[in-house]
């Protein structure tokens, strides 16, 4: 009981720092992002207007942000694979709590199984429901907002072409938003559902079980 606990612990322990991880990460991608606006907007006034110089800054700007986006989102990716694989290590430990002591299981609001759906399930990720959980986690934040940025680079590359008009420069930018999250957003689920796939299931949820403790009882 004392290994188990204290492994217990060192899972719980690990999946903090997993946490903090995300939580820095984001930050210095908001940072980076805050001040290449704000160093954009000292250009535009130094410019007198949003000519050709500022557009060449922008243009070799905001593609070192997108970079910086993408690196973000695939760290963002490993570092929510590590925290499923720590709950899953907490999710055996709690099955074999329930082993020495089966009296206790209306007492756990977490599941006792590790497969890794049922995990998700007790923090509102269903299976036939996975957009509406996952548009809230952390690497959609970072797909959606590096997709804004991809549309005003292709707003700018647009206006620099040619003298289009603004209905034209909307286009541009709605494209290039739009393709930018497509392919960001296919890219995180095959990555997501690549890990729940492979991931190794030891003490599986048998049919008819909840997914997680039914708390109405």
């Amino acid at each position: 009981m004392q290994f188990m606990t204290t492994e217990h612990f060192t899972l719980q322990t690990a999946r903090a720092v997993v946490n903090a991880e995300i939580s820095a990460r984001l930050q210095l991608y908001m940072t980076t992002l805050s001040s290449a606006i704000i160093a954009l907007a000292l250009v535009a006034q130094v410019s007198g207007a949003l000519g050709r110089a500022f557009e060449t800054f922008a243009l070799v700007l905001l593609p070192v942000v997108y970079f910086l986006g993408l690196a973000t989102l695939t760290r963002l990716l490993q570092a929510a694979a590590e925290w499923r694989t720590y709950g899953q290590g907490m999710n055996r430990i709690r099955h074999w709590y329930l082993e020495v002591a089966p009296e206790m299981a209306p007492y756990f609001v977490l599941p006792a199984t590790d497969d890794p759906w049922a995990s998700l399930a007790a923090v509102g990720i269903r299976r036939n429901n996975t957009w509406q959980g996952l548009l809230a986690t952390a690497p959609w934040i970072i797909v959606v907002i590096n997709s804004l940025l991809a549309g005003v680079v292709a707003g700018l590359l647009a206006r620099l072409a040619g003298p289009p008009g603004p209905l034209l420069l909307a286009l541009a930018g709605a494209v290039g938003f739009v393709v930018s999250l497509a392919a960001l957003g296919v890219y995180e689920q095959r990555v997501f559902r690549r890990d729940m796939d492979t991931s190794p299931v030891a003490f599986a949820a048998t049919p008819g079980q909840p997914t997680a403790p039914d708390r109405r009882s």
